[in-house]
């Protein structure tokens, strides 16, 4: 009993443990750890949570590296493993007590770079917002460099917006993303030409601006009596501003109007009706004389090709470059409508041939004021001052010219190719350098173009003048038709002369061109 009474009062409680069970000890070797999700390379830090007073400290990390004394130490795993952790603990009195934990390591992962678009294909200026799919791996993710293949980058994470700008060709760009992680791993996905821009249709751009239309008093006066009496429907002479647009250099070609057909065959949406194509989607309109003995193109081995003629030297003359006709109005908005949907933008018109609104981003028919300060407007040009809006001359032709050469445009059925018989046309182009103010080929002559307008007699709609983006009647007869032939005389191949017919008529002498709405 006295040997008992002799005991210190830490034995004492050892004895009380050992003799009645459950008293918590006063001194356990115990530790933690972070980070708990460990990846081979990153470095562990170990903390000693041990109860008591230890004073000596004795860790082994289990992969047969050097223990280490430190009460708090650090360590690195090299390799993915799971390690048994053991640390043991002294007090001053040389008790000892050890704790045991696993400690699990994983094998480095690196991140993972993709991406994607949302259009791939279109014509420029192009718009492309490009998405991060990325995938981190044992580190997050802390820098994204973008490479979009045209000499532009960025650092953006997440989304991120380019807008691809050449605007003449086909161009083919590979887009190039590199992510890297907070431990300096990185990665790099590229796709290889993933961007492709087209403008099917050569175009100039517009910019916004006013401009007087209608025939201008200097030109009126030089009219005589009779053909005084024959531009009644230009004489309104108003102020009309537009907004930015896009309008083709020549007129639709034969190649670019088949290659719109074959994609509309393959989809169904066309069927031949001796002699017509029509519209089997809708109510069987028609769309283009195909077996009329003037169609510029023919339907071989069931792929629609431009036809060949030969010239008055005995050449072979591939019509591929010539403008089409036999083209119905409804032909030429089907023709916008499907050239949109192969390059991904918005169709313009509604199942009824009306143009949306707001106007979608996809190809159209110009409007008749578009086309007509494509054809005859220089701006900035002394001339006409108009109060509201700009200065600016209207030229007689589409030519930047008051007169009209016999030698500068395909009029008065010249045939300047020496064809046998008609359609005497040209290849767009023919007649170089000699172009509208805007840049714009064939305006006056060649074929007679399509417009987008129902016909409005001196521009009246609803008794008013539209005077701001102005797209005509909402209902008429006959739509409207612009630039003359080439068996028109000069007088009806002027900038402001304007004519009309009813939609469903094709003719050897009638064709299109387009316009877009700039993004602006």
């Amino acid at each position: 009993m006295k040997r008992l009474l002799m005991l210190s009062f830490a034995g004492l409680t050892c004895l009380c443990a050992m003799v009645l069970g459950g008293c918590p000890p006063s001194f356990q070797a115990d530790f933690t750890y972070e980070p708990l999700e460990i990846v081979a390379g990153d470095t562990v830090k170990f903390k000693d949570t041990s109860s008591g007073n230890p004073v000596d400290f004795t860790w082994d990390f289990g992969d047969s590296s050097e223990t280490s004394k430190e009460r708090n130490p650090e360590h690195v795993y090299e390799k993915a493993g799971s390690y048994t952790v053991r640390l043991t603990v002294r007090e001053q009195s040389g008790n000892k007590d050890t704790a045991t934990q696993t400690v699990e390591v994983q094998e480095y992962k690196g991140p993972q770079a993709d991406f994607s678009a949302d259009k791939i294909l279109g014509p420029s200026p192009m718009k492309v917002t490009f998405t991060d799919l990325s995938q981190k791996g044992s580190s997050a993710i802390v820098k994204w460099t973008w490479d979009f293949g045209d000499g532009a980058v960025s650092e953006q994470a997440g989304k991120v917006t380019h807008t691809y700008t050449v605007t003449s060709g086909r161009k083919e760009y590979s887009v190039k993303l590199t992510i890297t992680d907070g431990r300096g791993a990185s990665h790099t996905r590229t796709k290889n030409k993933y961007i492709v821009t087209e403008n099917p249709i050569d175009s100039v751009k517009i910019e916004k601006g006013g401009f007087q239309m209608g025939i201008p008093d200097y030109l009126q006066n030089q009219l005589s009596a009779e053909e005084d009496l024959l531009v009644a429907d230009e004489t309104n002479r108003h102020d009309v501003e537009l907004s930015a647009y896009y309008i083709a250099k020549y007129e639709t070609t034969n190649a670019q109007f088949a290659r719109v057909l074959n994609y509309a065959w393959g989809k169904g949406y066309l069927l031949f009706v001796d002699p017509n194509l029509v519209l089997k989607t809708g109510n069987n309109e028609i769309l283009f004389g195909l077996g009329q003995e003037a169609s510029p193109i023919e339907l071989d081995n069931n792929a629609f090709v431009p036809k060949t003629r030969v010239d008055g030297g005995g050449q072979t003359v591939d019509l591929a470059n010539f403008p089409v006709v036999e083209v119905t109005w409804e032909g030429a908005a089907m023709f916008c409508n499907w050239l949109s949907e192969m390059f991904a933008l918005n169709p313009c018109y509604d199942a009824n041939f009306r143009l949306k609104t707001p106007v979608p981003n996809g190809f159209r028919l110009p409007t008749e004021a578009e086309w007509e300060r494509a054809a005859g407007w220089e701006p900035g040009k002394n001339g006409i001052i108009l109060s509201t809006l700009e200065e600016g001359y209207m030229w007689n032709y589409a030519i930047s010219s008051d007169t009209l050469d016999e030698a500068d445009a395909n009029i008065a059925s010249l045939n300047p190719m020496r064809f046998s018989e008609p359609p005497y046309l040209t290849p767009g182009g023919h007649y170089t350098g000699i172009a509208s103010p805007a840049g714009c080929f064939d305006m006056s002559g060649n074929a007679e173009e399509w417009i987008y307008d129902w016909y409005a007699n001196a521009y009246i709609v609803n008794d008013i003048i539209l005077t701001s983006n102005p797209t005509g009647p909402a209902a008429g007869s006959t739509h409207v038709r612009r630039g003359g032939s080439y068996d028109s005389d000069a007088f009806d191949c002027r900038s402001t002369a304007r004519a009309g017919s009813d939609s469903i008529v094709y003719a050897p002498n009638v064709g299109f061109r387009v316009a877009r709405n700039s993004a602006e």
